[in-house]
């Protein structure tokens, strides 16, 4: 679990990229938006956190 929440954190690192090359503004569509445009690195914080609870 430790490494899909690495791998997911990451792939949500290079999401952000098309973006901020862009000049998007990630904060201008609202909550729910912004939510979605982070589901990937919540769910892999999620996990990273739960894979070292797990090991100690």
């Amino acid at each position: 679990m430790r490494d899909a929440g690495i791998i997911l954190i990451i792939l949500q690192v290079i999401s952000f990229i098309p973006a901020i090359v862009s000049g998007d503004n990630i904060f201008a569509y609202g909550f729910f938006n912004l939510l979605g445009r982070c589901a990937l690195g919540i769910v892999g914080v999620i996990l990273f956190v739960v894979a070292n609870k797990k090991n100690k």
